[in-house]
């Protein structure tokens, strides 16, 4: 949930997708492609801007961290780290 309390985001491994929902009324706003399709963890800026998604990499993949713009409701960026990325915190 975002910080502001307006989105949910949910990762959904069967599809590989991240779903981006309105709270208010359950509305599903956006179904987000993962880079892999294993999610993990995800964590959302204090701003509720963006949203990271942890993946975790199958046999020799390396784990990724995907991010998300929750205004536009798109991925916008995608790194690549160790093996097993199983979660994420942000920090302030």
């Amino acid at each position: 949930m975002t910080p502001d309390g307006r989105l949910l985001i949910v990762t959904q491994k069967g599809p590989g997708t991240t779903s981006i929902r309105r709270l208010s009324d359950g509305a599903p706003l956006a179904n987000i492609e993962n880079t892999r399709s294993v999610a993990s963890g995800v964590a959302v800026s204090h701003d509720s801007r963006y949203a990271f998604v942890t993946l975790e990499g199958v046999g020799g993949e390396p784990g990724t961290v995907d991010g998300r713009d929750l205004r536009r409701l798109i991925k916008v960026a995608s790194v690549a780290m160790g093996q097993q990325a199983g979660g994420i915190i942000m920090v302030p």
